[in-house]
């Protein structure tokens, strides 16, 4: 996110407008779409709320693996897909807890 002034509110509007769009997402997808899945599809669809602890520059690194793993699939050319692939949309939220000394002065 950019720092100071208006890069950072205008990265932070972006922010709060993508969060807004996708708050939904899960709710829809739970009640219109996964009943209609294959078997196979249904088993493999989840969600993951993985807590670690990691450093900022180790978080950024992880991000920068997603992506990389990522990448051949988001890039792949429509004539490239495999027969009974279809869209999967993957929701990554990286959110920093408040740092351990502000978390024990609101315990206060």
């Amino acid at each position: 996110m950019p720092e100071g002034g208006e890069g950072q509110s205008a990265a932070h509007a972006l922010s709060r407008q993508m969060f807004a769009g996708a708050a939904g997402l899960p709710h829809r997808w739970l009640s219109e779409t996964e009943p209609e899945l294959e078997p196979q599809w249904r088993r493999i669809a989840g969600l993951a709320n993985t807590r670690v602890v990691v450093t900022a520059e180790e978080l950024a690194a992880i991000e920068d693996a997603m992506e990389a793993v990522l990448a051949p699939y988001v890039m792949r050319d429509p004539a490239q897909r495999p027969d009974g692939s279809r869209d999967v949309r993957l929701l990554r939220y990286f959110l920093p807890e408040a740092a351990a000394e502000e978390r024990r002065g609101d315990a206060e």
